[in-house]
């Protein structure tokens, strides 16, 4: 898990690093994205296996998306990339309660970009809209079935950690099995 992690925050971090080189066209400035590694919140995105830390990577990766796509001179996105910020900004605003006001706001940023082209401007919408409410349907579907069991490996592992490494832990009481 810690690999993945560490992989998803290298490639967002490289992807910002050269979304910088080619938007400003400055050979210094680009080294200013590799100070992420130095934040101390970075040790918990990398470390910390709660979904809330995946969520923080893939909305950095999507404003970073959103951003540099915002800065570009000649405004050239193909079908497929429509398509995929749409599916991403719809994923987003589905998992976690507040990432629907970051996808939603993504497409509000992506409707300013394609404000003259109203065809592209609706298909946008028309994706997002279609893709929250089919994911929300499948969501709502896993929230019925596994409601309240969704934490049980995650949050006893840091528990169990600090319980086996402590020298003076009495694990021979009745029931400590359990």
């Amino acid at each position: 898990i810690y690999l993945f992690q560490w992989l998803l925050f290298v490639g967002v971090v490289g992807y910002i690093y050269n979304g910088v080189e080619k938007t400003f066209n400055s050979k210094n400035l680009k080294y200013l994205t590799l100070l992420l590694f130095f934040l101390p919140e970075s040790y918990y995105l990398v470390f910390d296996a709660y979904r809330n830390n995946y969520f923080a990577m893939l909305c950095l990766f999507y404003f970073a998306y959103i951003f540099f796509a915002l800065r570009k001179p000649d405004v050239t996105v193909d079908t497929k990339e429509l398509v995929g910020i749409s599916l991403l900004s719809a994923f987003i605003a589905v998992w976690r309660s507040e990432g629907f006001l970051v996808g939603a706001g993504g497409i509000v940023m992506l409707c300013f970009l394609y404000h003259k082209n109203w065809k592209k401007l609706i298909s946008i919408v028309v994706i997002f809209l279609g893709a929250v409410l089919l994911l929300n349907s499948v969501q709502g579907i896993g929230a019925k079935k596994y409601y309240g069991k969704d934490y049980s490996i995650v949050n006893t592992t840091d528990v169990l950690r600090n319980i086996l490494n402590d020298p003076n832990t009495n694990l021979l009481y009745p029931g400590a099995e359990e």
